[in-house]
């Protein structure tokens, strides 16, 4: 049984006498969004996008989040005190640097989102006006990063770190993505809580594209895609519901899913081959 909104005869979702959504108990036959979750986040089908990325990623800790969750606003501290720490807004490092702010980082994580949308040759191509730039150019983000984008970029991308400058960093061997591990676990995490799973699952290999180089690409010339990591993944519905590969490294507590889906795609290629 799961729970989910209740449907009147004419297709629209009712509501009670103070206006909140009716829930019934229904058997689950495919996957859905977790009720629990959305009253959880106070989303609704009228949020704007960006309440359901904050979601995902939010962007302040609150006292009732569990240690591990990340937000936007300690992202932005970890990057402020490398700056201070390198120095940075001096004649020897970055002059012009200022502390960011967790609106700014906002900024450049949607610039990164919307590069993956509509790659350009350099990401930098974006910040210049459509006038100036007919194929590349974005109106929209000339207008947002105004005429010292680039600078700025620049100094994001020599700062912005995820992890605390304090903390010691763990061998490459076992921790080969040490920098990007919170952001990494905080989509596993945030992708399990909100989705309901079905009774029908799929497991297959996912394709995480990328231009550059690293130790563990692949090559993948199957794919359109292209290059990049392969991830083993359970899916429902076109969801990815949790993903796993040996460039993550994820807390014990998700390891038990991890394990038996990696078990799972073995045994199903073993009988294949």
């Amino acid at each position: 049984m799961s729970k989910v909104v209740k449907i009147g005869s004419r297709g629209h979702h009712l509501v009670g006498k103070k206006g909140e959504t009716l829930y019934e108990n229904e058997v689950k036959k495919e996957g859905r969004v977790n009720t629990e979750w959305l009253k959880k986040k106070g989303l609704t089908e009228d949020s704007l996008p960006h309440e359901w990325f904050e979601a995902l990623l939010p962007v302040t800790q609150k006292p009732s989040d569990p240690p591990s969750t990340v937000s936007i606003c300690q992202w932005t501290s970890y990057a402020n005190l490398r700056g201070i720490l390198c120095n940075a807004g001096t004649s020897q490092y970055y002059p012009s640097w200022k502390p960011f702010t967790p609106d700014e980082f906002k900024k450049f994580i949607a610039l990164y989102i919307y590069q993956g949308l509509s790659p350009s040759p350099r990401i930098s191509m974006k910040f210049k006006s459509q006038a100036e730039d007919p194929l590349q150019g974005s109106d929209l983000c000339s207008k947002v990063f105004g005429v010292s984008a680039e600078t700025r970029h620049k100094q994001w991308k020599a700062l912005v770190t995820l992890q605390c400058s304090k903390k010691p960093v763990p061998p490459k061997s076992t921790h080969p993505n040490f920098k990007v591990d919170p952001f990494l676990v905080q989509m596993q995490k945030a992708s399990m809580e909100a989705w309901d799973c079905g009774p029908s699952l799929s497991g297959d290999e996912q394709t995480v594209g990328f231009k550059g180089n690293h130790a563990d690409k692949q090559r993948i010339n199957y794919k359109r895609e292209g290059d990049g990591f392969l991830t083993d993944a359970i899916c429902d519905k076109g969801y990815t519901y949790c993903f796993f590969s040996e460039i993550y490294r994820f807390p014990r507590n998700l390891l038990p899913t991890m394990v038996a889906l990696h078990f799972i795609l073995e045994c199903c290629s073993s009988l294949i081959t």
